[in-house]
């Protein structure tokens, strides 16, 4: 009988250790999943919800621009001229070419002078990627997006939306064309 009983309170004892057992995976597949659930929602919003947010921060900054005075406005000039070459949609043979300066606008007032400093230095070092950048962009448009002023400033927004991505300042306030030439032969 003592047997026996020494038999069931191992048996109980072995039972219990088998429960604890059973609920300790449990707990590390919860907390996991959890973890995967919680990155999944970060990811999202950090590569879907963001930057939209961004693009509304921008357009509205465009409606600011008109309101900042001229003696605030900070201009990065790229060293070189654009020179673009485009071929005619209709005729074949004839190509548009396009030469111009481009330059940025920043908003620069006493609480932004250190980061406007740091822009220059950042834009004068890497001005290759950021004139690659615009190049790219306008290599992907034609030459009649040069013909009228409302074209002329959504490519303008659209140069300001990349090297505002690229230089990561919400400081860049405007793109002004320069000497722009549109010519055919």
């Amino acid at each position: 009988m003592a047997e026996e009983k020494a038999k069931s309170t191992e048996n109980n004892t072995s039972g219990e250790e088998t429960k604890k057992k059973k609920k300790i995976p449990k707990v590390f597949i919860i907390i996991p999943a959890v973890l995967v659930v919680v990155l999944i929602a970060v990811t999202v919003f950090l590569f879907v919800l963001k930057p939209n947010s961004s693009k509304v921060e921008a357009e509205e900054k465009v409606v600011e621009t008109s309101e900042i005075p001229i003696t605030e406005i900070e201009l990065l000039k790229f060293s070189e001229k654009f020179v673009l070459i485009y071929p005619d949609k209709e005729a074949e043979g004839i190509d548009h070419n396009i030469v111009l300066n481009i330059s940025v606008g920043i908003h620069n007032t006493k609480e932004t002078a250190k980061e406007v400093e740091e822009l220059k230095v950042t834009f004068a070092t890497k001005e290759s990627i950021m004139r690659d950048s615009v190049e790219t962009l306008l290599k992907t448009k034609y030459v009649d997006d040069f013909s009228e002023v409302e074209k002329i400033e959504q490519l303008k927004h659209e140069i300001l939306e990349k090297l505002a991505g690229k230089l990561e300042s919400d400081t860049l306030i405007d793109v002004y064309f320069n000497n722009l030439i549109v010519s055919s032969r």
